[in-house]
Formats: C-alpha cells, structure tokens, sequence
C-alpha cells in the first residue's frame, strides 16, 4: 500500500473532482491504486471491461489510466507518477497512446425519450473528438449528427500517425470501459470479444479504501483530534465499510468517494466537524449520524431501487426480507455475462431465477454486498458456486428504504389472492401489472407482432394506437407473465399452486383465459379477461344527463383519485354503458335491433367460466372473476360469480 499524502499544511480532500491530474497538480490526498494498471496489462486482453457500484471510484481509476497512458502528458510523467508504484515499476506502454476519454455520467435519465437519449450520446462523442483534436493537434471533420462516422474519421486520422496506438472504449482498439451495471452491453455485440474483469480477485482492491488506507487518511486530516481518531474510524466502518465486489478473498473495503467527501468536510466545515465530534463524544446512536452520513452520492442507488420497484417487481412479488434478506444469494455465474432489462423482467430458465437477477441487480447499484462465496448444495445433490448477500453498510441500508417501504406497503398480494380473494384485491393486482411500463413494453410488442404480421411473416408497421390502446390478448399476455412469474418462486409460502393461462377446451375454443389452482387445498380460481377499447362505447344512446357525460369519460380516463367526480359513477353505471354494433362478441356482433352493454360482455363471461368449471372435480372449490380493462389501461370492473 502506498499513499500519496498531501505536501505539509495543505491537507486537502478531494471531492467533487474525479480527475487525477488535477489531484495530483493541487497535491490533494490520494490513495494510490497504479499497482493495478500493470495487474491489468497482465491479463494480455485488448477489450477489458470492469462493472463497479456508485461511489466507488470509476471515473477517477479511468482519469489514472488516461494520464499513465497519454502520449500528451509523457513530458509530465514523472511529475503525476513520482511517489507512486507504477511511477517506480512502470510498464512499457505508458506514455504510448493518444486517449479517447468518454464520458458518459451526464446522460438523460431513465424517463428521457430514444431521440434524446440518440442526440446526447452522439453530443457526447463528438465533444470528446474535439477535445481530441484540440489535444493532439489533428485535423478530421467531426459529424454533428453521427458520432460514429466522427470517430471513424478520428481512427484514419490516428492511423496516419507514425508508431502510435489508440487508447479508446471503441472496436477494433484497446479498450478499457467501466460502468455500475453491464445492462447496456447485453445487446453491443462488440463487447462479445471483452474480458469481463469483475469477479477477478486480483483487481478487487482497485475500486475501494482498506482500513490501513482510511486510517492514514484519518492521520493526515489535522481537524480529528487524535483521541477521536478511533472513533471517527469506527463510524467510517459502520456507514462505508464492508464491501465486497463480487469476491470472498482479502479484507473488506470502504467506499472510497463517500469517505473523501467526509474528510473534505471534516477540514472545510467547522459545523458539520463539530456535530460529528460532538456526537461521538457524547455516545450517540447511528440514527444520530444517519442524516450527516448521507449524502447526494446515495441518489443513484435510490433511483436504481425506484426504477426497480416500478418496472419489475410490479410483476414479479416479492417482500423485502426475500429480496434482501440475510440468506440471500446469488450464482457466481450470473456475473459473468451480461443481460438485459428483459432478462431482469422475465428471466430465461438457463440464467437463474427472478429473485436472483434482482439481487444481482441490486448489487450493482449498491445495495447489497457480498459477504461470502461458498459452494452450496442443492437439492439434486449437485453444488453451485455462489455468493452470499447482505445489505452491509448503514448507506446501503438507506440506499434501500424505498424498497422497503414499497414492498411493506403491497405485501405478498398472491398469497392474500389464494387465501381470500376479493374483487378489490383482483383490481389491485391485476392494474399493478397492467401499469408496470416494462410489462406495458413487453404486451405492445407481442401485439404488434401479432398485427401487423405480413402475409410473408415479416412484421409490419407499427401503427399508433397499437401503443396506446393494448387489445385483450396484451391483457390476458400480462395476467399470464405476473402469475407464471409468480409460481416460479411460490414455494416461499409453502403453497403449490398450477398456472393455466389462455386454456382450451375439447373443441379448441378458449373458455378461460387464466386458471390459479391451488393443488394442496384443490381450492380454484378463474379468470376472464376483457378488454374494452373507448372506440367501442357507445355514448349517445347512454341514458345519462348530458352534462354528465363529459365527467364520465374523465372518470374513464383518470384514477379515481385524481378526479372531484368519482363518487357520482360505480361499477354499476359502467356496466350500463352501451357498446356500438361494432363491438364482437364471441365473434359475433349483435342482432339487429338488440344492443349489447358492458354488462352483456359480463354476464358472457360468467356463462363461459360455469361451462369450464365441468373440467374440475366436484370437490374442487371453484371461484369465478372477471375483469373488464377499459380506456387508458384501467381496470374498472372487476366482477365475482360466487
């Protein structure tokens, strides 16, 4: 271990700076982590990629590797190296290669439109290619509006140099790329010749602080009284500490740019050094220290629990003690490749289970750790290699908290489902799965395909109210992935229960869209599922006030909650709604001189549940619901047969 400690009575910390010249041109505390350059050289890859949770810190290692190997700055080599290990051991590449420097923190979130997020990443490269430009001094044209036809003119331009190489995170040249999840490079098949460096015990060390490393750090600050030294450390382990990135070997590790934030304000705010002396003087709890330990740094993982909570486990249920829970574990080899937020969603058999891809995912932002790697049997007598999983540290547990409070707040909804189903709960699951946007994604693009298929098979165009209006087959398709998730993991609750979705009877006609049978109890629910576009209402032949009818499609539209007008229409006014000759029912559209409402399309459905329930045994406890999903994806009725 080697430290680069600030010269004598400057004692800075670095904070909001991830660039390591400017570190070392200020004389800032730095914790020396080159050792790891020639330890990558070592694994004698062209492609290397590395994935770290936040605040660990990536950009810098990469502003590290950029100085070491920038032909630009070899004259000040040994100013930026000196003092440090590969600065006394440095390989035969440093000084060698023009540096292509992406960096691509900044990008729209997650809720930015595919144009936005087009336009920025192609800001992003070519900014980078001027500076480029500017840097080396080359002339090539850069394309505003096509960032890869920017760097290939970069490439012919660096090809024409004599005797230098390329340092980019693109194909066809050494690349180093890092990032918090490999979720992006599931599809980038130029990735698919990368070796995945994450789970490699040699460079664990590389992105994280060991004790002896803070306690220098802790030395080096002059505001900690020495008699608060061991104090200020163990309140550093309990909030920072106990990382594990995906390795069972060496000590655990602090996150390294959460504790230079502390020390940054530790030496420039005398309030916030007085609190935190205070406190540990006079004993307080962590619940003391919780708000001065937090930080912005944390809102990555919150997002990341956000974004989860909202896209998949809406249709995959789980409780937080399941999902975060002290036995919680991960297999080793679900590292090793990258997936995608469909594989996150809906897992493919050969990749583990659901609850595993949400860990794994978790991990990567940050919220769990490893503690262990151990060998685990299973029940086949055979032995997986996997990782144990914990929620570590105090900032992790934060990071956590709208996890936990989203989960705590819907429970196991399934289990209450089988145990005593209601229509209120019927509405609440089934719109949970309805409104989750990924699951929304997944139901337009099977209904697409099935469409707008040519007569060639090839897919054809995707027409607009396609997205906006999903037909029944997306509904029953969402009823079918939420369940099937479901009874992937259901042994939870010690309950067995068999899932039949979109079933047919002897003459091939389907009779129920979705079956939940609970095999210990031979207790049975069915399921029908309609779906009612607003093309279809017929509103001049509703008999209703007419200044009624303009709320009444608002009530329609909007949550009830969010309209002054909702307790003016129940289920029953919408069962009431007449329904256009157009509408099929059953293939058929309605007899001259009849008109079918929603209540028609109900009482079908109650009829067809009756004639299926004959497939069960008489001592089968059967119950029938229906579901009519109606404008803008809501369910707006939901109806019990018994």
């Amino acid at each position: 271990m080697r430290l680069s400690l600030p010269r004598e009575g400057s004692w800075k910390f670095p904070h909001s700076s991830s660039s390591f010249v400017d570190i070392r041109r200020t004389g800032t505390f730095l914790v020396d982590k080159t050792e790891y350059i020639a330890e990558l050289e070592a694994q004698n890859a062209q492609h290397i990629v590395i994935v770290r949770p936040p605040r660990t810190g990536k950009t810098l290692f990469c502003s590290m590797m950029a100085a070491y190997y920038d032909i630009a700055q070899a004259d000040d080599f040994d100013n930026y190296f000196n003092g440090l290990e590969v600065g006394d051991n440095p390989t035969e590449s440093h000084s060698s290669y023009y540096v292509l420097f992406l960096h691509l923190d900044d990008m729209p979130g997650d809720d930015a439109k595919a144009e936005e997020m087009n336009d920025a990443t192609h800001a992003v490269i070519n900014l980078a290619c001027v500076d480029f430009q500017e840097r080396y001094g080359m002339d090539f044209t850069i394309d505003r509006q096509h960032s890869d036809v920017t760097v290939a003119n970069l490439a012919k331009a660096v090809a024409a140099q004599v005797n230098k190489r390329l340092y980019v995170d693109l194909e066809k040249f050494r690349t180093f790329t890092t990032g918090i999840t490999p979720l992006a490079l599931a599809d980038a098949s130029i990735f698919n010749v990368g070796l995945y460096v994450t789970i490699l015990p040699e460079i664990a060390g590389a992105f994280g602080f060991h004790d002896g490393e803070v306690m220098e750090a802790i030395h080096a600050a002059n505001s900690i009284p020495k008699a608060q030294q061991q104090n200020v450390f163990n309140l550093l382990r309990r909030f920072y500490n106990n990382l594990r990135f995906y390795t069972s070997s060496g000590p655990t590790l602090f996150h390294p740019m959460l504790t230079m934030f502390f020390f940054n304000r530790m030496q420039s705010s005398s309030s916030f050094r007085e609190v935190i002396l205070r406190g540990l003087a006079d004993g307080e709890d962590d619940d003391y220290f919780a708000s001065y330990m937090d930080n912005y740094n944390v809102t990555a993982s919150q997002s990341a629990v956000n974004f989860l909570v909202k896209h998949a486990l809406a249709v995959i249920p789980f409780t937080f003690d399941e999902v975060c829970g002290a036995d919680g574990t991960a297999r080793v080899s679900l590292f090793n490749e990258p997936f995608s937020f469909q594989d996150l969603l809906l897992p493919p058999s050969d990749y583990g289970d659901g609850l595993e891809q949400v860990r794994l995912f978790l991990m990567y932002y940050g919220i769990l750790y490893c503690t262990d790697r151990m060998l685990v049997r299973q029940a086949n007598g055979s032995r997986v290699d996997m990782f144990m999983l914990s929620s570590s540290n105090k900032v992790g547990q934060m990071a956590s908290f709208p996890l936990r409070r989203a989960l705590s707040a819907t429970g196991d909804q399934v289990v209450n489902l089988l145990r005593a189903p209601t229509p209120a709960l019927v509405r609440a699951i089934f719109q949970s799965f309805v409104s989750a946007p990924t699951l929304v994604a997944a139901q337009v693009r099977e209904e697409q395909e099935r469409q707008q298929r040519n007569a060639d098979g090839k897919v054809g165009r995707v027409t607009g109210s396609t997205e906006r209006n999903l037909n029944e087959a997306g509904f029953q398709f969402g009823a079918r992935v939420f369940f099937q998730s479901w009874v992937r993991y259901a042994g939870r609750c010690n309950t067995h229960v068999r899932v039949e979705a979109q079933t047919t009877v002897q003459d091939g006609k389907c009779r129920c869209d979705l079956v939940l049978h609970q095999l210990s109890s031979n207790e049975v629910i069915l399921f029908e599922l309609k779906r009612i576009q607003v093309s279809c209402i017929d509103y001049t032949e509703f008999k209703i006030d007419r200044g009624m009818k303009t709320p009444l499609k608002e009530h329609l539209k909007f949550a009830t909650s969010n309209t002054t007008f909702s307790t003016q229409f129940s289920d029953d006014t919408i069962l009431d709604l007449p329904l256009k000759d157009s509408y099929l029912l059953n293939g058929k559209t309605c007899p001259d001189g009849e008109r079918y409402h929603v209540r028609d399309v109900a009482s079908d459905v109650s009829a067809a549940l009756k004639r299926y329930e004959r497939n069960f045994s008489p001592s089968a406890t059967v119950r029938h619901f229906f579901c009519v999903l109606l404008v803008h994806n809501r369910i707006v009725v939901v109806g019990a047969d018994r």
